[in-house]
């Protein structure tokens, strides 16, 4: 017996309150339900429920049950007899154990969806790294041209120097940014799960923007009907107005025509009234001029109405533009609500959270919490198909737009019904034409009647028919003149298209070269970026590559050798590429400097031979002066400018001589009354006022037979020019001399194109 038993090393420590990690998994096996446990024996009787706090293990070497042997009165024993003496001990050991078991597995298993996750890391690590091989692969061959082109720049080194640190300060930014996302992506975990409360408060203020949306769509569509009814009206305003021009048209016509029937009745009497004729036919020239302003005035009113149209165009898309202002007002007052609706939001957020201080909901609350949620979701579905409903609405509101514009365009259709009813009327003139030259057939019937009778007379009609063809042969050495100019001026201008249309060739070679300087300085840029990435790339190669395993690496050097074959044949097709794309722009540019104008070389200087361009064989074209050039083509024609005044003349009314001119400028065929013959007498005498008196009519009258005259010259004259043409090649060969002739009289002479030339 000690009177002093020894006191605990340790003091007892306090059970915690936190439960240990599998305190509250189901147990697999229970050891106190054994059945062999069932027996009479009284240790296994003992209650079992009871827990108690084992306290520290001493390794049998003081009695830590002190308090239990002096209640008890025993005497005290050893820690290491009793360690392992009554079931709830072992009962509470296997517990234990157990709960690591769990600890460990549940470590295993988070373990293994970390080996799990690394494994995807590192099987996307090696697919971006086979895409960082190929893609260097892909570069290697422009970074060695690079390279070559690149070998004296030293400033690009710091530049990328710059570069490398400016790459190291973003990088670092990113991760700073990425720390930041992290933090903001937890606040916006606990602010939606906030969120989540204020669902059920939402639903009245979605029904408040629906009544909002209604009210908006409700003013669209009133805006939209006023717009279209006042289009409308200013529509049949327009074709009542072309109405009441057409008719206009019509009563002019009818004036017209009650004229022809007029003079027809008056040149019945022929013979008895030719002095008539006379004075109808001067009336007839002016009702001309007349119907020549009601013409212009017609053409005058058409402008007006495009332009009007052109007015309603401008105000329906200003009309467009206050609809669109109206939305954005519409989108700024429903912002504003947003934000009421959010100011009201946080207060029901604070309402929320004293709420939820005070109260503690049930099960039951909860049951009826879900099923506002399913009436709300319900409720969500509802506005989403009203939103549907509304999209719908809009869409009916386009097909509106459509079918006015189609209306607009029937509008359209309607004022090219107009045009064609003018071209109509201008047809119907062109008969009132027919007819009066009908009338002059007539009227030289009745005077070849009258030539019988003075036959005395022909002998001065003779000399003034003689005097007006020295005129007619002084006009059409005039006509002549001004047709060899207006040639020349042709040729001039198609040389200026062909340099301009150079010029815009060499421009889009130069946005091309430019495109290729921008592509060129953003490769630099990837391969100063991919250089780090390159030596990573290089250290895993040669990780590779020193491996022992003999049939791998030969595998691995195969590829590397077919890949560098690759890149060796990809570098030799681009440098062809290269090759061929600066030859053609240097025969570009050549061909630009080759048509450039030069001095026109003096005919001291005509026995050397032409220039030859950098050895291209290109001859460099000259333009001779202009004193020169209209020597030359008094002589020459082209069929290709024939061609321009033909389709000149296919596209504009070709001009007739009117009655006047023609009694002024081509012989008659019959003689004139004495009254006549005196006024046509005093007024050779005045050149100046004939020239001022003689007008050309503007009216689209058919010339065939004037076009059939023009035309046998023409071809007299081509025959002429051939055969000049050909003396002149003849001489050319002779001399040996290849000399500089202008682009323009090539073309003229219709013997080179600009194909041949190049």
């Amino acid at each position: 017996m000690t009177l002093f038993p020894k006191s605990q090393r340790f003091p007892p420590q306090k059970a915690s309150e936190v439960p240990s990690p599998g305190r509250y998994n189901p147990l697999l096996h229970d050891p106190s339900q054994d059945p062999w446990r069932k027996g009479p024996l009284e240790i296994f009787k003992a209650p079992r429920s009871k827990e108690s706090d084992p306290g520290p293990d001493t390794f049998g070497l003081y009695n830590p049950d002190q308090q239990y042997d002096t209640i008890h009165g025993s005497r005290p024993r050893p820690r290491a007899l009793s360690t392992l003496a009554t079931p709830s001990k072992h009962h509470k050991e296997l517990m234990r154990l157990e709960t690591k078991l769990s600890e460990r597995e549940s470590n295993i298993t988070h373990l293994t969806e970390t080996l799990q996750k690394s494994e995807q890391t590192t099987k996307e690590i090696r697919h971006a790294l086979n895409k960082s091989e190929t893609d260097n692969n892909s570069l290697r061959s422009e970074v060695e041209r690079l390279k070559k082109q690149l070998h004296g720049v030293a400033g690009l080194h710091a530049k990328v120097i710059e570069l490398e640190t400016e790459h190291d300060k973003s990088k670092k930014r990113r991760e700073k940014e990425i720390s930041s996302l992290k933090t903001e992506l937890r606040l916006a975990e606990d602010r939606a799960s906030q969120h989540l409360t204020d669902k059920t408060n939402l639903k009245g203020d979605l029904e408040r923007l629906q009544t909002l949306s209604e009210t908006t769509e409700r003013l669209r569509q009133s805006t939209f009907c006023k717009n279209n009814q006042e289009l409308m009206k200013y529509l049949e305003k327009v074709f009542h107005e072309s109405h009441a021009n057409q008719r206009a048209r019509e009563i002019s016509t009818s004036l017209s025509r009650l004229d022809d029937v007029h003079t027809r009745k008056v040149l019945a009497d022929r013979a008895s009234q030719v002095a008539e004729l006379v004075s109808l036919v001067q009336q007839a020239e002016s009702r001309e001029d007349m119907l020549y302003e009601v013409f212009d005035s017609l053409l005058e009113t058409s402008d007006m109405q495009m332009q009007q149209l052109i007015d309603i165009e401008v105000d329906l898309s200003c009309e467009r533009e206050q609809l669109s202002r109206t939305s954005v007002e519409s989108r700024i007052e429903s912002k504003s609500v947003e934000q009421l609706l959010d100011q009201q939001l946080r207060e029901k957020d604070l309402e929320c959270q004293i709420a939820q201080q005070l109260t503690s909901l049930t099960q039951a609350e909860l049951s009826e919490a879900l099923k506002i949620r399913s009436s709300l979701e319900q409720t969500l579905m509802d506005s989403s198909e009203a939103y549907q409903e509304l999209s719908r609405v809009c869409k009916s509101k386009s097909k509106d737009l459509e079918k006015a514009r189609a209306e607009l365009e029937n509008s359209s259709s309607k004022i090219t019904e107009l045009i064609n009813s003018i071209q109509v009327l201008e047809s119907q003139v062109v008969q009132l034409n027919d007819q009066i030259r009908r009338a002059h057939e007539d009227h030289s019937l009745a005077t070849e009647a009258w030539n019988q009778k003075q036959y005395e007379l022909q002998s001065t009609l003779k000399k003034l028919e003689n005097s007006i063809r020295e005129e007619k042969a002084k006009y059409n050495k005039l006509s002549g003149e001004l047709m060899l100019t207006r040639q020349a001026e042709a040729s001039l201008r198609g040389e200026l298209e062909h340099a301009q249309n150079l010029t815009t060739q060499l421009e889009e070679v130069e946005q091309e070269n430019e495109q290729l300087r921008k592509i060129n300085d953003l490769i630099m840029r990837q391969s100063n970026l991919n250089a780090a990435e390159a030596a990573k790339v290089e250290k895993l190669n040669n990780e590779l590559v020193s491996q022992r395993n003999p049939a791998q690496k030969v595998k691995i050097l195969d590829r590397m050798r077919r890949e560098i074959k690759e890149e060796r044949e990809n570098t030799a097709k681009l440098e062809n590429q290269l090759w061929t794309a600066n030859s053609e722009i240097k025969s570009l540019k050549d061909e630009l400097y080759a048509y450039q104008s030069v001095s026109h070389p003096t005919p001291a200087s005509t026995a050397q031979p032409s220039t030859i361009h950098n050895g291209m064989g290109i001859a460099r074209v000259t333009r001779p002066p202009l004193s020169e050039v209209m020597k030359s083509l008094n002589n020459r024609a082209t069929s290709h400018e024939h061609e321009k005044v033909e389709k000149e003349e296919a596209i504009r009314p070709t001009p007739k001589i009117t009655t006047r001119a023609k009694g002024r400028l081509q012989p008659s065929n019959f003689a004139t009354p004495p009254d006549f013959l005196q006024s046509t007498a005093t007024e050779p005498s005045l050149p100046g006022a004939e020239v001022n008196q003689t007008r050309v009519s503007r009216l689209p009258i058919n010339n065939n037979h004037h076009q059939k005259i023009l035309r046998k010259k023409d071809d007299s004259k081509r025959d002429k020019l051939m055969a000049n043409n050909k003396n002149q090649v003849d001489n050319l060969k002779k001399d040996h001399d290849v000399g500089e002739v202008s682009l323009g009289a090539i073309k003229m002479q219709g013997v080179m194109t600009l194909e041949e030339l190049r």
